[in-house]
């Protein structure tokens, strides 16, 4: 599973490049590129705190992968809030407050509030959370949900070429992204374990696979190969 990881991080960064390539004065693919490339940080940090052997302390990249795991998020956020075609105040009161939320989280991130300890059973990670690791839990459900009912409120008023791009989101959110967020962060919360995190990063690469699609269906690439070959190296590694 390791070198899975760091090809799924390489995938990953290069969806963000390519992306960001096709039409870097969009601010929709400015976002897309920043959450992919954070969601690549985040699996090579779950890849290098995962490594017993390693020649730095596992706490360090552990602390790294709740940072990204927070600009992943908040990235997607904004990412959504750039396709609304009619932003109100309080839309954007609330992105903001999400933005200062999530720096203040990143800062708490590298102390014991969050994550105070990385230990090895039996080749198994296990984590020992700190006081506000439920609120940083929370949080992350807060912010998830907020991008699904911006998405969902787009979906319903977008017509054409938007309407089906929400409905690309909503899937790749929905579909990949939501077992991203049970095994990287429900199971951690409620059982305090994390033995399938290392599978998070799976699921997140369907759905940035979707997400860009989405992005760059009108433009001069189609990328359905693309996602015709991601879902059968998924199928192959949930057969193996």
């Amino acid at each position: 599973m390791s070198s899975t990881l760091l090809i799924i991080a390489a995938i990953n960064a290069f969806l963000a490049g390519f992306v960001l390539h096709k039409n870097s004065a969009a601010r929709t693919n400015r976002f897309f590129a920043l959450f992919a490339t954070c969601v690549s940080g985040w699996t090579l940090s779950i890849f290098f705190s995962t490594q017993p052997l390693a020649p730095i302390s596992p706490l360090l990249p552990a602390r790294l992968a709740f940072v990204t795991a927070l600009l992943s998020i908040y990235s997607l956020l904004l990412l959504f809030e750039s396709l609304s075609a009619h932003r109100s105040p309080a839309s954007s009161s609330l992105v903001t407050a999400f933005g200062v939320g999530t720096i203040a989280l990143v800062v708490c991130s590298f102390t014991d509030l969050i994550i105070s300890s990385l230990t090895f059973s039996h080749g198994v990670v296990r984590p020992s959370y700190g006081p506000l690791y439920p609120v940083y839990a929370a949080f992350l459900l807060a912010c998830i949900a907020t991008s699904i009912a911006n998405n969902l409120k787009q979906l319903r008023s977008a017509r054409g070429l938007a309407r089906l791009q929400s409905t690309y989101l909503l899937l790749g959110l929905l579909v990949p992204g939501l077992l991203a967020v049970v095994t990287n962060l429900v199971v951690p919360l409620f059982y305090g374990r994390s033995d399938f995190s290392q599978y998070g990063p799976l699921f997140s690469l369907l759905m940035i696979v979707i997400i860009a699609h989405a992005i760059v269906r009108h433009r001069l690439m189609d990328m359905r190969v693309v996602i015709r070959k991601s879902f059968v190296y998924f199928a192959s590694f949930i057969a193996a």
